[in-house]
């Protein structure tokens, strides 16, 4: 298991896995395979996704976040959200992540990030989970 993901997201039973099938080009029979991998399916959304833990500390990003924010994953791994977005601080974004972490509800929320050289426009979403506060987000820049 990657040490970037959280044991926690690992399915621990059957009832939480997904089998795949396709059929079979010898025989057109349906086959088990292996599903994807979190860390695979993760890896390949194009929405960024941060893990934060309780103490606001980013413990995962993947490769979209890497790519939005222009930054290397070790520019998110062990800071807290206010170190990865200064701009968040007293902001609307810092309100709603607190909320939903705090209230434990999902918060979906728009965040004008002016810590790029290129300002830009992101469509936020704040789950709450055990582990802390997964944010997914997507620039939405183009559509302002």
């Amino acid at each position: 298991m990657s040490p970037d993901i959280h044991e926690s997201m690992v399915p621990q039973d059957d009832s939480q896995v997904v089998v795949f099938h396709t059929a079979s080009p010898s025989t057109d029979e349906t086959s088990a395979q292996s599903p994807p991998s979190a860390v695979d399916i993760l890896e390949r959304m194009t929405d960024a996704l941060v893990m934060f833990d309780h103490e606001w500390r980013a413990v995962y990003a993947n490769r979209a976040a890497c790519r939005i924010n222009q930054k290397s994953r070790e520019h998110f791994i062990g800071k807290t959200l206010w170190e990865v977005w200064p701009a968040f601080v007293s902001a609307e974004a810092e309100n709603q992540c607190r909320r939903a972490m705090d209230e434990q509800v999902e918060a979906h929320f728009e965040h004008y990030d002016v810590t790029q050289h290129d300002n830009r426009w992101l469509e936020m979403d704040a789950f709450p989970t055990q582990e802390g506060l997964n944010l997914l987000y997507r620039d939405i820049t183009d559509r302002k």
